[in-house]
């Protein structure tokens, strides 16, 4: 893979990976990733979830950044909930 590949891109041309087990008919893409590309320590992930879709509550080893494209939603985090609309982004810990 050319470094041109590893630093620029276009979300769609990513695989679709199966998430299926957070929640149906959800889609995600990996840009960067442990196990999956490039970068030990760094996440970037696509998610795209259909209307009223809701993801279990989860954790992980590493810190979470989260940035609304479009639509609406929340996320709860150490129990504070927090909208999530067009625009707004978060730090999960």
């Amino acid at each position: 893979m050319s470094e041109q590949e590893k630093n620029f891109g276009s979300i769609y041309d990513l695989p679709m990976q199966n998430a299926s087990a957070l929640a149906p008919d959800i889609e995600k893409r990996t840009v960067y990733g442990p196990g999956d590309r490039f970068w030990e320590g760094w996440v970037m992930r696509h998610f795209k979830l259909p209307a009223h879709e809701v993801i279990p509550e989860h954790s992980h080893e590493w810190d979470h950044l989260m940035y609304t494209i479009s639509g609406d939603g929340y996320v709860e985090v150490e129990g504070e909930r927090y909208d999530m609309k067009t625009g707004y982004w978060t730090r999960i810990p």
